[in-house]
């Protein structure tokens, strides 16, 4: 369910999908057969609900792959930033709210294809209506 509504999210956003060319992939990007660069791969892990508190939390990770540029990964990654962190998502059933944990981390694989990752993590807290 939040991982359905974070894919919503940044696919509506026209800054981030123009940017991404629609290349936004839930869960294990090993998954897709030809992928095409830059782009945005997600996926979560989901904790147990606390009985003493009325949400439950799970973290997302955030994969931003560029093949242009460190400076490319970090613009498309702020554009998360900026759709997610802080913003509370009304859905059918829920009420999420997002928090950015820390900065991105942002390296370089020399050896593989020459790709630019940034890559960061948020929490999400759900709350069931």
């Amino acid at each position: 369910m939040v991982e359905d509504i974070v894919y919503t999210k940044l696919l509506e956003n026209s800054t981030l999908s123009s940017a991404v060319r629609g290349n936004i992939y839930p869960s294990v990007i090993s998954s897709v057969k030809s992928i095409e660069y830059p782009f945005v791969a997600f996926q979560s892990q989901g904790g147990p609900k606390d009985m003493d508190f009325p949400y439950s939390k799970m973290v997302i990770q955030f994969w931003v792959v560029s093949r242009k540029s460190y400076r490319d990964a970090v613009i498309i990654y702020n554009y998360i930033e900026s759709i997610l962190d802080h913003q509370l998502f009304d859905d059918d059933d829920v009420y999420v709210v997002f928090h950015k944990d820390g900065e991105p981390t942002r390296y370089f694989d020399p050896e593989g294809e020459g790709l630019y990752y940034t890559t960061g993590t948020y929490t999400a807290y759900k709350i069931d209506k």
